[in-house]
């Protein structure tokens, strides 16, 4: 079995994913909590199962082989608003930037009046995180430059996909998404999806401007999300694994 890579979009439901996968392998065969530019060749090595959030090339920097790669996109609508909640969540946590790259996000989100303030933001280590960042993760382009055109992030993304063949689940199908994928690579794991990690709880609905910046930003993210929801139909699902499937 090749090793199976996580490519783990922040707010995707990816804590719940991994924790159901990993049960399928033996505690020293799995590993999670990999960021950015901290993704080493060792890291991998003993490793079946590897997890983390990372953009594909940030893998193929370090090793050649033939990897299995997967990974889930959401709503940006959904995924910027959870994530601002998150990190707002977290303003007093102990992050260094040389350890979690979230720490400009999280103090960003502090030191904002609301989340259209936070949205607004200049601060392009933050802009990474909230402008097209599945495309980014998805095509490799994690550090680029945010004003990279959108339809070309999104084509960049969606080349990646079928170049690398990558199994892509949507988080509003996480079930669904994650029985496919575990028929795909033929592994039983001992835990069952339940309730959802690292839930932002009541976090209130996105107002009409909010969603007009979040749409501003995220025009690569938004082709994307309905390309996966509507072009495979009720599958919702990428996955090409070099065969015809059955509809």
């Amino acid at each position: 079995m090749k090793k199976l890579i996580f490519i783990h979009i922040p707010k995707t439901a990816g804590t719940s994913i991994y924790k159901v996968l990993s049960s399928a392998f033996e505690k020293d065969r799995f590993s999670t909590g990999v960021y950015v530019n901290h993704v080493k060749h060792s890291a991998l090595e003993g490793k079946q199962f590897f997890a983390g959030h990372f953009g594909i090339n940030d893998i193929k920097k370090i090793t050649d082989e033939e990897l299995e790669y997967f990974t889930f996109v959401r709503n940006p609508y959904e995924r910027v608003s959870s994530l601002y909640y998150y990190w707002k969540s977290h303003q007093h946590a102990l992050y260094t930037p040389d350890r979690n790259p979230s720490y400009y996000g999280v103090r960003r989100a502090g030191e904002s009046d609301s989340f259209l303030d936070f949205l607004n933001t200049e601060d392009q280590e933050v802009l990474k995180d909230i402008s097209n960042c599945q495309c980014r993760y998805i095509s490799g382009a994690v550090d680029d430059p945010v004003n990279v055109n959108s339809l070309l992030l999104f084509f960049r993304a969606i080349f990646s996909i079928w170049k690398n063949k990558i199994f892509v689940g949507l988080t509003d199908e996480t079930e669904k998404s994650l029985e496919l994928l575990i028929k795909r690579l033929h592994i039983a794991p001992n835990e069952k999806i339940s309730a959802r990690e690292n839930v932002t709880k009541n976090r209130p609905s996105n107002s009409t401007k909010e969603d007009r910046r979040i749409r501003s930003l995220n025009r690569a993210d938004i082709m994307l999300y309905w390309y996966v929801k509507f072009i495979y139909g009720f599958r919702s699902i990428l996955s090409f694994s070099g065969s015809k499937t059955k509809a």
